[in-house]
């Protein structure tokens, strides 16, 4: 049930089928390391990977999966969990964007103030050859 909200696709649409259904929008050095892990060094596998819904939106999940080995230390297959952060990321995105845009608004201020107070050092410059 929680994959098919995740996914968008149905139990009957994911029986038989990879995550590739849903996966596959990383770049290929991502799923190299990913199966280095999981796969060749049977470790667990833990990062921020992003999927495409059945609607074809693109979200952010962060993902742990582990192999199952089998008593007879033969790799069995493979168990996940995925949680969707996309909004968490977006949040985290605009906070950035946030900053960037004060950073700048504040050199822009930085500048101005300089600028003012260059002028007010000219006026009275001005003034005292006037007087």
């Amino acid at each position: 049930v929680a994959a098919q909200k995740l996914t968008g696709y149905d139990v009957a649409e994911m029986v038989g089928k990879t995550p590739r259904l849903w996966g596959g929008q990383m770049d290929k050095e991502f799923y190299t390391r990913f199966w280095q892990t999981v796969k060749t060094e049977r470790k667990v596998f833990s990062g921020v990977m992003s999927n495409r819904r059945k609607s074809g939106d693109i979200y952010s999940v962060q993902a742990t999966v582990s192999p199952i080995i089998a008593q007879n230390n033969e790799l069995s297959g493979f168990v996940g969990v995925e949680e969707d952060v996309t909004e968490e990321r977006k949040v985290n995105q605009d906070k950035v964007d946030n900053l960037a845009k004060l950073a700048k608004f504040n050199e822009l201020m930085v500048g101005r103030e300089l600028k003012m107070v260059e002028l007010k050092k000219q006026i009275n410059i001005l003034r005292k050859e006037k007087i």
